[in-house]
C-alpha cells in the first residue's frame, strides 16, 4: 500500500492531478472551477479551512476523499509536526472507512453516492455504476502501480509483435501467432486504459459536458472504427504517461512547502524561570510541541531550532531562518525580539514564550498562503477556461465540418491501412492535435512565479498581483520599519567641554580616560539594567565594539521612566578613583540633575558641537530627526563639579537594502538585463514617494540619503489613506489617459503600489493597487490588508524591484505560451488534415507541446535565486 500525500493546486496539464508511487500513474485531471463550469461534476472538491485551496489525497490505488464526510486520525511518528492544512509526505494510516470515496472534481469518474447528477441519463448511469459495483475496479485500473506499468509493458509488446508479424521472412503460422499475440495485447491496453476512459466519456457526453478528455476519447474511438487499433492504444498510452510527466513539473513549479515543515522540531524543552527572569535548566520537560500551551516558556540551546513562533524573555544569540527567507547568514536577536518557529540559535541560551501553536506557526501560515495563492485564479485561467467551453465544442464542429469537406473532395472515409487515410482517420487526428490541453497549462506560469517568491519569505495573495504589478509606476513607500530598521543605533558619540563647569575633571580624584571605549563603557553598564530603545542601542555598540562593561561596578541603581537612568558606579579604569554618580538619559532628564549654570553650559556645548561637529543633521534640539541622550559623572567626593560629560547620538538607520532598492525603481534598473523571459522595454523608471507619520527633519534626513524628492511627513492613517487616492489620479493623468475606469487604458502603467509595516499603513495598503506589507510574521495586522507580505528577516524593501520584475517576467512567460498554445494547433492541424501526418506522430507533437509549455513555465523558479542573492543583513557582527 503505498501511502503518498501530495498537495496539488493550481492549473496541471489538462486538469489537476494527484500524485502515486507510480511515476506512471495519470488520470483525468482538470480542477475545474464549479463557477464555470455549468454541469455540476460527481462530487465537489475536497478542500482545506480556506475556500481557495484545494488538497488531494492520494493513496495507493488512487482515490481523494470528497463526496462525503469523514475525520482523518492519524499519528505522525516520523513527523516533525502537526499540520492538518498541508499535504503530508510522510507514511502514515488513517483509522477510517472510506465506503463512499471518490475521485476529486475533474479527475474523470468519481463515483459517490453522494454525487450530483446533471441529468436523468447522467443520472441513471451512476446508479449503474453503484448498483454494478464497478468503483473499485476502475479506480484500480485508472490508478495502481501495476495497472500503470502493466499499460506500457503491453503497448511495447503489441508493437513489437505486430512490427515483426509484418516485417517478413516468417511462416504464416509464426506470422499469424504473433497477430494474435498482438491482439491481446492490444485488448489489455484497452482493458486498463480504456475501460475508465470509456466510463469517463458516457459520463461526460451524458452531462454535456466538453472538453479535452472527452475530444481525445473520441479520436481514440475514431482509430478503432478506422482500422488502426494500435494507434489507438498509443494514444491512450501517450495521453496518459505525459500526463503524469506534467504533473511532476506542476508538482516541482509549486515548490517545496514541506521544506517549511521539515525544518520545525516536533518537541520542545519546557522551563521555568527564576525570580530574575533568567531559565531554570534544570526544570526543562521535553514535550511534544504540539502540547505547548501558549505564554509557556521553552529553552532553546545553541545548535537546536525553536520548535513554535515566540518572544524572546531572556538571552541573545545570532539566529538565522534559513528555512523562510534561505538567508544563512544570522542576525542578532536579543530580548524583545520575535522568532519564527524552525529558526536555528548558532550561539547562546534562549527562553522563548510560545506565541502561537504548531498549526499557526510562521512556516505553517507561509505555506498556507503560498498554497492559497496558487489556488486562487488569475484572470488569464478564468478567460482560459470561459474559452476553452466554447473552443471544445467549435472543434468538435471543426472536425465533423472537415469530415464533411475531405468526403465531398474524394477522401475515402474509411480508407484502409497501407491506403490512403480516410476521412475519419484524419478527423481523429484533428480532433487530438486541437485538444487544448497546452492551453490549460499556460497559468502554470504563476504557479512557478508565486513559488519562487514564496521560498524566499514573500507571499503574494494570488497570480492576479503580478498582473496589477506590471500596471504600476508609482511606488508610495513608509519610512520606519520599510526603509529604515525602526531601531535606534549609534550615529556618533562626542565629549563636550563645559566651560566653568568643570567638565575636564576634578572631584580631587584622578582623571578618567576621555577615550570613547571608557564613554562606551560606562554607558553600556548603565543600559544592560534597562530595556529602552536607547539602551538596546548602546548595548549594541559595544557589542560591535567589542567593549566590556562587565567590569565596572554599578550599584543603586534606579530607572526614571520617560527620562533615564542613574546609578553609583565604580571601578572605571586604571587611571580612576572609585565612587561616581552617573546619570545618562535625555537632555531634559539631564538638565534636571544640574543647577541652571551647568544647564546653560550643557545646551551652549550641544548647540555648538550640532553646528561644528559631525552631527550637525543629528540634534532633536536643533532639526528633531536624531536622539540624543547625554552621559555625566559626578564625583561623589564633589557633586557639584561635573567630571566627564559625553553626548550620544542615535539614529534610525537605513535599512542596508533601502538604497539599492530605491535606485533601482527610480532609474527603472530594476527590469534587469534582457533576456527570453523579459525583453527590453521602454523607460520602467518608478515614481517614489514616501509617506510618513514621522516629522519632517526625520523624514528629510532619510529622504536625503535615499535621493527621494517627493516626501509627505506627518501624516496619520486618513492622511495617508488621502494621499495614496491622489496618486492614483495623478499616476493616471500622468500616463495621459483618464480616469474614468470604464476607459481600459486608464489602468495602464498608472497603478500605485504602496510600501508599509505598520498598522497605521492597513488603510494605506489596502487602497493601493498594490500593497506590500513589510512585517516580521504573517499575523502582523498590515499583513491583512496587503497583496504582498515580505517577511522582514528576507528580501525587505528590495523585494519591491524585484517583484516588478518577476511580474513582467511572468507576463511574456504567459505570452511565450500562448503562442507555443496556439502555434502548435495550428502547424499540426494543417498536415493532419491534409492526410501528411499520421495520428501517432500528430500524438506525440502535441503532447510535446504541452510539456513544451510547462517547462518554459518551470524557467520562472530561478527567481528564486534571484531573490535569494538581494537578501538584508541587518543585525550582523
Amino acid at each position: 500500500m503505498w501511502a503518498r500525500s501530495v498537495l496539488v493546486v493550481g492549473p496541471t496539464s489538462c486538469r489537476a492531478q494527484a500524485s502515486f508511487t507510480s511515476p506512471f500513474w495519470t488520470s483525468r485531471n482538470v480542477l475545474q472551477s464549479r463557477q464555470i463550469s455549468k454541469i455540476p461534476r460527481l462530487s465537489e472538491p475536497a478542500r482545506s479551512r480556506n475556500a481557495h485551496s484545494l488538497i488531494i489525497v492520494a493513496h495507493g490505488v488512487g482515490h481523494s476523499h470528497s463526496g462525503h464526510s469523514h475525520t482523518h486520525s492519524h499519528d505522525h511518528e516520523d513527523c516533525k509536526h502537526d499540520h492538518d492544512d498541508h499535504a503530508h509526505h510522510q507514511d502514515h494510516d488513517h483509522d477510517h472507512e472510506h465506503d463512499d470515496h471518490c475521485h476529486v472534481e475533474g479527475f474523470g469518474h468519481c463515483h459517490s453516492d453522494n454525487s450530483k447528477s446533471a441529468n436523468w441519463l447522467h443520472g441513471l448511469l451512476i446508479s449503474i455504476l453503484k448498483f454494478t459495483r464497478l468503483r473499485p475496479l476502475l479506480q484500480w485500473l485508472e490508478g495502481s502501480a501495476f495497472s500503470s506499468i502493466a499499460k506500457i509493458v503491453l503497448f511495447l509488446a503489441a508493437a513489437g509483435t505486430s512490427w515483426a508479424a509484418g516485417s517478413g521472412g516468417r511462416g504464416a503460422a509464426t506470422v499469424s501467432t504473433l497477430r494474435s499475440f498482438s491482439v491481446a495485447a492490444i485488448a489489455g491496453v484497452f482493458f486498463f486504459a480504456g475501460a475508465p476512459a470509456a466510463v469517463d466519456l458516457a459520463l461526460d457526453l451524458s452531462a454535456l459536458r466538453i472538453d479535452t478528455h472527452v475530444l481525445m476519447n473520441l479520436a481514440v474511438i475514431g482509430t478503432l472504427v478506422t482500422g488502426f487499433p494500435l494507434e489507438g492504444a498509443l494514444l491512450l498510452v501517450l495521453f496518459q504517461t505525459s500526463h503524469a510527466v506534467e504533473h511532476l513539473l506542476t508538482e516541482k513549479a509549486q515548490g517545496n512547502l514541506q521544506a517549511l515543515y521539515d525544518a520545525v522540531p516536533d518537541h520542545a524543552d519546557v522551563v521555568q524561570l527564576d525570580a530574575e527572569g533568567a531559565p531554570l535548566i534544570e526544570t526543562a520537560q521535553r514535550v511534544l510541541a504540539k502540547q505547548v500551551a501558549l505564554e509557556d516558556i521553552m529553552l532553546v540551546k545553541p545548535g537546536t531550532q525553536v520548535p513554535l513562533d515566540g518572544s524572546i524573555v531572556y538571552g541573545r544569540a545570532l539566529v538565522s531562518v534559513e528555512h523562510i527567507t534561505g538567508e544563512s547568514l544570522p542576525s542578532l536577536k536579543r530580548q524583545g525580539d520575535d522568532i519564527p518557529a524552525g529558526a536555528l540559535c548558532h550561539d547562546g541560551i534562549l527562553a522563548v514564550k510560545a506565541l502561537r501553536t504548531a498549526e499557526d506557526s510562521t512556516p505553517a501560515r507561509i505555506a498556507r498562503l503560498a498554497r492559497d495563492a496558487q489556488a486562487q485564479r488569475p484572470q488569464l485561467r478564468s478567460w482560459l477556461e470561459h474559452f476553452g467551453e466554447i473552443y471544445s465544442k467549435l472543434v468538435i464542429l471543426a472536425t465533423v465540418v472537415s469530415l464533411g469537406v475531405m468526403v465531398a473532395t474524394g477522401v475515402p472515409f474509411l480508407g484502409s491501412a497501407g491506403a490512403e487515410r480516410g476521412a475519419l482517420y484524419r478527423g481523429m487526428g484533428l480532433l487530438t492535435v486541437a485538444s487544448p490541453c497546452a492551453l490549460v497549462m499556460v497559468p502554470l506560469a504563476y504557479v512557478s512565479a508565486i513559488a519562487a517568491v514564496a521560498s524566499r519569505g514573500i507571499l503574494l495573495k494570488g497570480g492576479r498581483v503580478f498582473d496589477a504589478l506590471d500596471r504600476c509606476r508609482t511606488v508610495g513607500v513608509d519610512k520606519t520599519g520599510t526603509l529604515t530598521t525602526g531601531r535606534l543605533a549609534v550615529t556618533s558619540m562626542k565629549r563636550l567641554e563645559l566651560n566653568g563647569s568643570g567638565g575636564g575633571g576634578g572631584g580631587g580624584g584622578k582623571k578618567i580616560k576621555k577615550s570613547q571605549s571608557v564613554a562606551l563603557e560606562i554607558a553600556a553598564a548603565l543600559s544592560l539594567r534597562s530595556s529602552h530603545p536607547v539602551s538596546d542601542a548602546i548595548v549594541e555598540e559595544s557589542v560591535r565594539k567589542k567593549v566590556n562593561p562587565g567590569s565596572i561596578r554599578v550599584s543603586d541603581f534606579q530607572l526614571v521612566a520617560g527620562g533615564g537612568v542613574m546609578a553609583m558606579i565604580e571601578n572605571i579604569g586604571e587611571e580612576s578613583q572609585p565612587g561616581y554618580e552617573a546619570y545618562f538619559g535625555s537632555i531634559d532628564y539631564i538638565s534636571s540633575q544640574l543647577s541652571g549654570e551647568q544647564v546653560e553650559a550643557l545646551r551652549r556645548a550641544i548647540t555648538s558641537s550640532a553646528t561644528n561637529g559631525r552631527s550637525n543633521k543629528g540634534n532633536e534640539n536643533i532639526d528633531g530627526s536624531s536622539t540624543i541622550s547625554i552621559l555625566v559623572l559626578k564625583s561623589s567626593n564633589d557633586s557639584a563639579a561635573l567630571n566627564y560629560v559625553w553626548m550620544f547620538t542615535l539614529e534610525d538607520t537605513l535599512r542596508s537594502v533601502s538604497a539599492a532598492a530605491v535606485s533601482a525603481l527610480q532609474k527603472g534598473s530594476w527590469a534587469g538585463p534582457q533576456s527570453t523571459t523579459a525583453p527590453a522595454v521602454p523607460s520602467r523608471a518608478c515614481h517614489v514617494v514616501m509617506l510618513t507619520g514621522d516629522n519632517e527633519a526625520s523624514a528629510a534626513r532619510i529622504a536625503d540619503k535615499l535621493g527621494i524628492d517627493h516626501v509627505m511627513s506627518g501624516l496619520n492613517p486618513e492622511d495617508k489613506l488621502r494621499e495614496i487616492g491622489t496618486l492614483r489620479i495623478t499616476s493616471s493623468q500622468d500616463q495621459g489617459v483618464g480616469i474614468n475606469k470604464k476607459n481600459k487604458k486608464a489602468s495602464r502603467r498608472s497603478g500605485v503600489i504602496m510600501v508599509g509595516d505598520g498598522l497605521n499603513d492597513a488603510a494605506a495598503l489596502a487602497t493601493a493597487d498594490v500593497g506590500i506589507a513589510i512585517a516580521s510574521n504573517t499575523t502582523a495586522a498590515a499583513t491583512l490588508a496587503a497583496d504582498a507580505v515580505v517577511i522582514n528577516e528576507g528580501a525587505g524593501m528590495a523585494a519591491v524591484p524585484l517583484l516588478l520584475r518577476i511580474a513582467r517576467a511572468t507576463r511574456y512567460v504567459v505570452a511565450q505560451n500562448l503562442i507555443l498554445a496556439f502555434g502548435s494547433i495550428v502547424v499540426l492541424a494543417g498536415p493532419t488534415v491534409l492526410g501528411f501526418m499520421p495520428l501517432w506522430l500528430a500524438v506525440m507533437l502535441h503532447e510535446g507541446s504541452t510539456l513544451l509549455v510547462a517547462l518554459n513555465s518551470l524557467r520562472l523558479l530561478r527567481f528564486s535565486s534571484v531573490l535569494g542573492a538581494g537578501k538584508e543583513r541587518e543585525g550582523h557582527n
